[in-house]
């Protein structure tokens, strides 16, 4: 039996061992890596929570709509707000 080679990644310079013939899955030592695992843990919850009867499109539109909640709550905490005049004058322009 041989070894499996070792390449370098691309991305971090770090060398990984192949696994399944010549495809294999690199995780990246990132601060954001766990953020990712309850990201994926919170997005099967939500698709969990969809009635039986539910269509792909309603997966997607609840995901898309979990992002963009969670992009906004990030957004403030960061500090990128917008004055309620600012969103009114937004608001005005795409209704033209």
């Amino acid at each position: 039996m041989t070894a499996n080679p070792l390449l370098k990644c691309v991305r971090c310079t770090e060398l990984v061992q192949l696994s399944h013939g010549s495809r294999t899955r690199h995780f990246h030592r990132s601060p954001y890596r766990r953020l990712g695992i309850e990201l994926k843990q919170q997005m099967i919850r939500a698709i969990e929570e969809l009635p039986d009867d539910a269509s792909v499109e309603d997966g997607i539109e609840r995901l898309y709509l979990i992002h963009k909640i969670k992009r906004g709550m990030q957004q403030t905490e960061s500090g990128q707000l917008v004055s309620q005049a600012e969103a009114r004058r937004r608001m005005a322009q795409w209704l033209k």
